[in-house]
């Protein structure tokens, strides 16, 4: 009997056993429809959660089963719109299957690993992304399907791994076999691993031996002692020596020789093969483009992330929102464009190793090699046209985004090694252009005037650059502030006088004064981050405690996004935006952080906006309640479940703020969201008995002056009329007691 006919027969097992276990028509329905959404359709397809149940048969037995016949076939060519829930329950939990079920023998990391590839090379949304994919890429994940379930764990689990050769007697994974021979020797077969017969590469070859075998090769291939050296210098050596020019007296090739040697030493190895690997690689880029952390859209994840991140929502621990699923724009038009992506992609990864592990030399090699090979494929005005024809939130996911992070990337290393001129050069030429990495503008021109100031000594230059950054309509307040402060040192420098008759050329935004309170203590650690700013952290809401709030939180702006996100769950992932949701497993919109996000929303925005500020508190706390119940433990990005101890908690603070406070913040947030998430005050207090809150930066010692954006948000928070100061802790020998404005606390209460 041949796989296929296994397999399809498994499927179908599988079928009847999740059917006879549903606890509902309407969940058989729900568990149909999850299926069928691979299939080809024509109109929207939602996936809802299911709750497994023992219960007999029910009518859609014979429909399901078929779907589940096609669960993996590649389906047709069709354009429609998707509606996705991932949740815990959007593939079939195990534990919940009877036991008898061939599900039992398939794990969950094994269902993602398929569930990714029918999202990516299935039907969703407007945009067919098999089209990326030749038929032989095809043929490598129809080949897949044919395997045994054995062979697939077990490839999956090595897709999982770096791509490194293996030893196969030190390979273990008694779930999945006690002997992987027969597995290994069925994934040879079809090419999916090679054996240590494709093993070329010399030195790759030699560091897979143990050091006992490479001073043994070393001593008779060089005749010389190898006590005494490491296994680094003698494959060095022996590399060296395989390169040697053949002798006009002999034909013998001695890098065959060298290599034969080799090979008789090493014994059984195995790897991935690279084509089907490749393949099932650029599948899982395609589909981690939509993966989100807390900060910002990432692309670069590796098999391994991306796969945990599914794995740890299919173990309940992550859930995503519901959204539609509406693409009308191609990022890759044809597999060469994916190409270009994936390798600028691999060299970004490297470069961040590199740097990482601060071999800024390496880097730059790495880099300088990228930069210029991209500067020759981007030189075609097809390939430009359509990088700039594309929304902003998508031009980071082409070669020319990433081109302009390798450009950046290039001026930190410069930074690092002292390359000043070479840092200014590169920060210059990014400038030059609007059309990519427009968000970081104000960062550019920032750190263009300190370079051309402080280690160039180019005062003049300098305040040029700062003119020309204040100029930018794409910097933001933070960053215009900063710019502003700096003019005004650089001309109030002693070293050259002469700077102060350009003074009339600048000004400075007025910003308000916040107030200020100092807590004493006798001791106090140092350091304003890591525990020292725990500590101070502690200290201040010791004291706001005994000021009559009762209730506090640190958290910087996550306390404030939480709610904010709550009450405008539905209009953040609102449906009819085209290109926001690519794939399922998203947290945030990929305009999430882009002025877009709010122009496309606006006029949702501002009618929820206008109903809070109507609201009472009551109707508030109703809002925020039915949202907290509809969406609890979702992932989304700027949202904390865990902030508050309950939603009564949440309440609490909610009522203290009221409408006006908060639609306030909320504006400034939603406006301008990347912006925004940086510098907000760190702790904020409140009380349910007085209805009061009080906004707090707290600064420990050592770390005394505000941030510029940490100053716009104070003058943001003065203006809506809230309540807010800056904390200073500070160290004291002695016991002090409250005298006038200067508070002071007791280490001994």
């Amino acid at each position: 009997m041949g796989p296929e006919i296994l397999l399809v027969r498994r499927l179908h097992l599988l079928a009847k056993q999740v059917l006879k276990s549903a606890s509902s028509t309407k969940t058989q329905s729900s568990i149909l429809s999850f299926f069928t959404s691979t299939s080809s359709v024509d109109g929207p397809v939602e996936a809802t959660p299911i709750i497994c149940k023992p219960k007999k048969r029910g009518k859609h037995s014979a429909e399901f089963s078929g779907a589940c016949r096609n669960l993996f076939d590649i389906p047709s060519t069709s354009t429609h719109t998707t509606v996705m829930k991932s949740s815990q329950s959007a593939s079939l939990n195990s534990s919940t299957t009877p036991t008898n079920s061939p599900s039992t023998r398939e794990p969950p990391f094994l269902k993602e690993f398929k569930l990714i590839i029918l999202t990516v090379l299935g039907q969703v949304g407007h945009v067919d992304d098999k089209c990326l994919f030749s038929e032989d890429d095809l043929e490598y994940v129809n080949c897949f399907k044919t395997l045994s379930v054995s062979a697939q764990q077990l490839y999956v689990r090595l897709f999982q791994r770096k791509h490194a050769w293996l030893c196969p007697a030190k390979l273990k994974y008694p779930e999945i076999a006690a002997d992987l021979t027969p597995v290994i020797s069925e994934l040879q077969a079809v090419n999916f691993i090679q054996g240590e017969e494709e093993l070329n590469d010399i030195t790759e070859a030699l560091n897979l031996l143990p050091d006992p075998a490479v001073k043994s090769l070393a001593k008779s291939l060089l005749r010389v002692s190898a006590s005494k050296t490491s296994k680094t210098e003698l494959i060095s050596a022996l590399v060296k020596h395989s390169k040697r020019p053949r002798s006009v007296f002999s034909n013998v090739n001695m890098q065959e020789v060298v290599m034969k040697k080799v090979c008789g030493l090493l014994g059984s190895w195995i790897r991935l093969g690279d084509e089907p690997r490749t393949v099932f690689t650029r599948i899982h880029l395609l589909y981690s483009l939509s993966l989100e952390d807390d900060e910002k859209p990432i692309s670069g994840k590796t098999p391994m992330e991306r796969l945990s991140e599914i794995k740890k929502r299919n173990k309940g621990s992550v859930s995503f929102p519901r959204y539609t699923i509406f693409r009308t724009n191609k990022i890759f038009r044809t597999k060469e464009d994916l190409i270009r992506y994936e390798n600028a992609m691999k060299c970004e990864q490297d470069i961040k190793q590199a740097m990482a592990t601060c071999d800024f030399k390496s880097a730059l090699q790495i880099q300088e090699v990228e930069t210029r090979r991209l500067e020759t494929i981007l030189r075609d005005e097809d390939i430009s046209s359509h990088s700039t024809s594309l929304a902003p939130f998508l031009r980071p996911f082409t070669a020319w985004g990433v081109y302009t992070r390798l450009l950046y990337m290039g001026v930190e290393i410069h930074q690092q090694r002292g390359s000043y001129d070479d840092a200014v050069a590169g920060l210059s030429g990014l400038l030059e252009q609007t059309e990519y990495g427009v968000e970081s503008r104000g960062r550019w021109w920032d750190r263009l005037a300190f370079h051309l100031y402080y280690h160039l000594e180019k005062p003049n230059e300098a305040l040029d650059a700062i003119l020309k950054g204040l100029a930018d309509s794409f910097v933001k307040p933070g960053y215009r502030l900063a710019l502003q402060q700096k003019a005004q040192m650089i001309l109030k420098s002693r070293r050259n006088k002469t700077l102060y008759n350009r003074r009339s050329e600048f000004t400075v935004d007025a910003i308000r004064e916040p107030p200020k309170v100092t807590i004493q203590e006798k001791e106090l650690p140092s350091t304003p981050w890591g525990n020292g700013g725990q500590v101070a952290v502690r200290l201040a809401l010791k004291h706001y405690r005994r000021s009559g709030f009762e209730e506090g939180v640190c958290e910087e702006g996550t306390l404030f996004t939480t709610l904010i996100s709550l009450l405008f769950w539905d209009i953040i992932f609102k449906s009819g935006i085209p290109d926001v949701f690519s794939y399922p497993c998203q947290s945030a919109p990929l305009d999430f952080g882009y002025s877009s996000f709010y122009e496309s929303r606006k006029e949702a925005f501002d009618d929820k906006l206008q109903e809070l500020g109507e609201a009472d508190n009551a109707k508030l706390q109703t809002l925020l309640e039915t949202s907290w119940k509809e969406h609890e433990g979702d992932r989304c990005v700027g949202v904390k479940w865990t902030l508050f101890r309950d939603i009564d908690h949440a309440k609490g603070l909610l009522a203290c703020l009221g409408s006006r406070v908060l639609c306030g913040i909320a504006s400034l947030i939603l406006k301008d969201q990347r912006h925004t998430r940086a510098g907000m005050p760190d702790l904020t207090v409140w009380s349910t008995r007085t209805n009061k809150f009080k906004i707090v930066v707290v600064k420990g010692a050592g770390d005394c002056k505000l941030s510029c954006k940490q100053m716009c948000w104070m003058d943001d928070l003065l203006r809506l009329g809230v309540k807010t100061e800056v904390c200073h802790i500070e160290a004291s020998r002695k016991r002090l007691h409250e005298t006038g404005n200067q508070l002071t606390s007791d280490s001994s209460q």
